[in-house]
């Protein structure tokens, strides 16, 4: 697709992704080419966010075009402490700069935006004094606007992540343990941008139904041509895939809540994950 957030298919091809895909086909999940059609009912491979092979971000696709409007002024290295409210009305932002506990004070001529994710968007609006009444309370935060809302209704997509050892068919488990290999997949994406170093973990999704009583999917796979113990860890030296799977639709609730007043200490959060009966079957 056109446009500055380029929408693209990945630059790369496994054979264990196409061996997945026909095993999913055999099974019942039909195979798509487009995810966003309306029903996600399928198997297909992950578009990206690249152009020619180059990732593309927000930072990159729209901000860093815009730098140099007179009318705007990026401060980096900064930590919001509160919004400045007045009754209901938000007029402007408090922030500390770097490791500095002085606030500074941005106003704001026409409206506030919040961009601050699900956690940190809720602990500073907690920290500005909107929020649950007793959260603010306890944490010694005076109240402007009671909003019981803010912090509840945390959800989360609980994953489980299977891997499997293959025999006979190529992974990136192997080329990363290859010095050759691995040198030619640097030349690879630094002569076409293509290869695995063009592309992200998982390439192959699908989405699915746990059980006939769900009219939509509430499955979601994300396949991987590699296999590793966790996170971090190095891939495995034999081949291997991971077929991550996820419940979409979580019954149980979270919540986010500040401990104090102070903006750099983390909120406490909880996820309470299959504290719901409907999650644990």
């Amino acid at each position: 697709a056109g446009g500055e957030w380029r929408v693209s298919q990945a630059r790369v091809h496994w054979d264990i992704l196409d061996k997945f895909q026909e095993a999913a086909v055999q099974a019942g999940i039909p195979r798509t080419a487009d995810f966003n059609r309306g029903c996600n009912f399928g198997i297909g491979p992950f578009e990206v966010n690249q152009r020619d092979g180059f990732r593309v971000s927000s930072a990159s696709a729209f901000l860093r075009p815009a730098m140099s409007r007179p009318n705007l002024d990026v401060v980096t290295k900064s930590h919001v402490s509160s919004l400045a409210v007045d009754g209901k009305r938000v007029t402007g932002v408090n922030f500390m700069e770097g490791s500095s506990n002085e606030t500074q004070y941005a106003e704001a001529e026409g409206e506030v935006l919040l961009s601050a994710g699900s956690i940190g968007s809720v602990q500073i609006l907690q920290l500005s004094g909107i929020g649950p009444r007793k959260v603010l309370e306890d944490a010694g935060v005076a109240l402007k606007y009671e909003m019981p809302g803010v912090g509840a209704n945390l959800q989360d997509h609980l994953q489980i992540r299977p891997c499997w050892k293959v025999e006979g068919i190529p992974t990136l488990n192997e080329k990363v343990h290859n010095p050759l290999a691995k040198v030619w997949m640097g030349l690879e994406y630094a002569i076409w941008q293509t290869g695995p170093l063009a592309a992200a973990p998982s390439q192959l999704g699908a989405f699915a139904r746990s059980s006939p009583e769900y009219k939509t999917p509430n499955l979601e796979y994300h396949v991987q041509p590699l296999s590793l113990d966790k996170f971090g860890s190095d891939l495995h030296r034999h081949s291997g895939f991971t077929a991550s799977v996820c419940n979409l639709r979580p019954k149980s609730r979270g919540s986010v809540t500040i401990k104090n007043n102070d903006p750099r200490t983390f909120p406490s959060i909880r996820l309470n994950m299959l504290s719901h009966e409907e999650d644990k079957q």
